[in-house]
């Protein structure tokens, strides 16, 4: 699979500039809730505005630590809303926020993200945009038992990700890091 493109390394797409929080710091950890629905808001704006309002993406990734930090950071004192539901009930385009394991720390450069750093992506969800190229589906063999083992044979190839619009993509690093 190496070489290949993925959803989380598609090239030429558009790059999001996370911003310091007042505690200097882009990690979420360290940032207040408005600031978090800020990052957020701000990803999704600069698809819309980058492509001049020709896409708007619906979809967002977090790594597992941001989006444990967006579901559970109250937006305020006396407010029993998250983060996540916050900005959700705002977004005027991102309908679902997803969390990923591979976009934490520990796997970013393998996907083009800064050395030991959270990545998160919105994108649109949509065949249009994104397509799986699948030559060959996954299918088995009827299986075989030979010296007391059920073998099945199986095949399958895939050839990445294809972006048709890959501007409709983008990338924001420093949300996390190795210590979350």
């Amino acid at each position: 699979l190496d070489g290949l493109s993925g959803l989380l390394n598609q090239a030429n797409t558009t790059s999001y500039t996370v911003a310091n929080g007042a505690a200097g710091s882009k990690l979420w950890r360290r940032k207040t809730a408005d600031e978090i629905v800020a990052d957020m808001h701000g990803i999704a704006n600069n698809v819309v505005k980058a492509t001049l309002g020709i896409h708007r993406p619906d979809s967002m990734i977090l790594p597992l630590a941001a989006w444990n930090i967006a579901a559970t950071k109250r937006m305020g004192d006396g407010s029993n809303q998250t983060v996540l539901s916050f900005f959700l009930a705002t977004s005027p385009c991102i309908k679902n926020v997803d969390a990923s394991y591979r976009l934490d720390a520990a796997f970013s450069t393998l996907w083009g993200g800064s050395a030991n750093t959270g990545r998160f992506m919105v994108y649109e969800k949509n065949a249009e945009r994104l397509a799986l190229v699948l030559p060959i589906e996954f299918s088995q063999q009827m299986p075989f038992i030979r010296h007391f083992v059920t073998e099945t044979a199986c095949e399958a190839r895939t050839g990445g990700i294809v972006a048709y619009y890959p501007g409709s993509i983008s990338y924001g690093d420093s949300i996390t890091d190795a210590t979350d």
